[in-house]
């Protein structure tokens, strides 16, 4: 039998055909596979432009592998192409819902496009299949802060830092807004103390040291009510009556004495919203001095005051206008001395971040207890005074330079005290170290009298220099210590009217 032989060279064409043609057999498999190994690369490299072509191609080729349809929509997301993305990656879900990262990516993908409520139950779904997995506990608690549901953020935050304590800082801050957001400012303030422990030197303690103090404002603005009671040791190398209300003393001791001084503040918010307040305030100051009792002071005053905030012009600049009334009376030895009432409107605006300016208008009523000379000397009147102050504030607001202007006219039944007044202020504020804050002030006011004195038969005019400098320290939250100089020269045409003072006063107040 004769045997056949198998051309050589059909064997070679048959292999070579295999070779070029082998691909078209199963062309969908192979192709998809390797565009989708070169977008994995890509991805995982960065380049999601590059993925992208190669996750769509692959796409095109195996439209019904899960896998690729996962990549597809992870690459989209990160491009922001988040309506797509989610397409992707639910096409997916419904692929082969066995995968596990899927919920989870679709919570990030509908958090970054802010539809929180689908974000939330795919965190709740992947929370089922990956229960170890810390980000999906941070992501809840996140989106209900988001959501203003601040009661529903901390079990899910604590959860997320118990199993990811590189969390922690992070859980701590958004806690501590809930707290805040809440009005649970106690817990609030420990919370925000607690991020800032966790790490110091990062944003987000830097963020709760602000916040902490927003708290503490915060806390105050609450509060209906508040009392300020404050104790000062005080040695005075010339003791002068010249209370507050008035411009000019009115006795000069020419002697030293140690006084002993309370005052006691109480306030109490009648009503706040959005527009309006308003406080009703009472205080109590009393003076004791060790020898001359003729000087020893009590006064007792009401104040009512009333608050609008609002914005003024396009730019909308906030504005805030006030009203108050004030009564007071006071005793001089134990036996009325003088009475006042005053109405009062002042005007703040915030010119810029850096800058505030206040204008004040005041019409004062004064109403003196003790005999006169003659009636040329009576002190009774009206006071009218006008002007303003501005604030600069600086580093970080922490610091502030203030001047400012004041125009008054007294108009009395007495000619001798008929006059017209400016006062010139100047101050600085600054943080020094350990919590200690330095306040420098500094005044001149002219006095320019408009008659020829009665007992003296001059023309009067004063210049009056003071200055003042004060150190002070809180401790904890409730309790203020300070150290404060108080320097004046007074000069006067009349030399009867000239007197210089130098008062040394240690105060500690309390704030309840």
């Amino acid at each position: 039998m004769k045997r056949l032989k198998f051309p050589v060279y059909l064997l070679v064409a048959i292999i070579f055909g295999f070779i070029i043609f082998s691909p078209l057999i199963c062309p969908g498999q192979q192709s998809s596979e390797f565009l989708f190994s070169k977008g994995v690369v890509a991805y995982s490299e960065g380049k999601f432009e590059a993925a992208l072509n190669y996750f769509q191609q692959a796409s095109q080729l195996s439209p019904e592998d899960a896998e690729i349809q996962h990549y597809l929509g992870m690459t989209q997301m990160q491009l922001g192409k988040y309506d797509l993305a989610i397409k992707s990656l639910k096409k997916a879900l419904s692929l082969d819902p066995t995968i596990k990262e899927l919920h989870y990516d679709l919570g990030v993908t509908y958090f970054r496009a802010k539809n929180y409520p689908q974000a939330l139950s795919h965190f709740l779904e992947a929370e089922k299949v990956q229960p170890q997995r810390a980000m999906v506990y941070f992501y809840q608690g996140y989106i209900h802060y988001l959501m203003k549901k601040y009661n529903l953020v901390a079990p899910p935050l604590n959860k997320a830092q118990e199993l990811d304590p590189s969390l922690t800082q992070t859980c701590q801050f958004y806690r501590a807004m809930s707290l805040m957001k809440t009005k649970r400012y106690n817990e609030a303030e420990k919370e925000f103390q607690a991020t800032i422990d966790t790490a110091p030197e990062t944003d987000l303690a830097k963020a709760a040291k602000t916040l902490k103090k927003r708290v503490a404002a915060l806390k105050k603005e609450e509060k209906r009510w508040s009392i300020i009671p404050s104790l000062s040791m005080q040695f005075d190398d010339n003791v002068t009556l010249k209370p507050d209300e008035l411009p000019a003393a009115v006795k000069v001791s020419d002697e030293e004495d140690y006084r002993t001084v309370f005052h006691l503040v109480g306030e109490y918010r009648l009503f706040k919203n959005e527009c309006w307040s308003s406080v009703g305030r009472y205080t109590f100051y009393e003076s004791i001095h060790s020898s001359l009792h003729d000087y020893d002071l009590i006064k007792n005053e009401v104040n009512f005051n009333l608050t609008r905030r609002g914005t003024l012009g396009e730019g909308g600049i906030p504005t805030t206008l006030g009203f108050d009334v004030n009564y007071s009376h006071n005793l001089l030895d134990a036996r009325p001395y003088l009475e006042t009432i005053h109405f009062r409107t002042t005007w703040g605006l915030s010119l810029t971040q850096n800058s505030f300016l206040q204008l004040q208008w005041r019409i004062q009523d004064k109403d003196f207890h003790y005999s006169v000379i003659n009636s040329q000397s009576n002190r009774d009147g009206l006071n009218n005074l006008i002007g303003f102050n501005y604030f600069w504030f600086h580093c970080n607001n922490t610091r502030y330079l203030r001047w400012g202007f004041f125009y008054d006219h007294d108009s009395t039944i007495g000619s001798d005290w008929d006059y017209d007044g400016y006062r010139f202020m100047l101050s600085y504020f600054l943080p020094l170290w350990k919590g200690i804050k330095l306040t420098i002030d500094s005044e001149y006011y002219y006095q320019d009298y408009k008659n020829v004195d009665s007992v003296y038969f001059q023309e009067r005019s004063d210049r009056e220099y003071t200055w003042s400098i004060s150190f002070n320290r809180d401790f904890h939250s409730n309790l203020n210590l300070a150290f404060q100089y108080l320097g004046r020269e007074h000069n006067s045409s009349i030399e009867f009217y000239e007197y210089d003072r130098n008062v040394y006063m240690l105060t500690l107040t309390a704030y309840f």
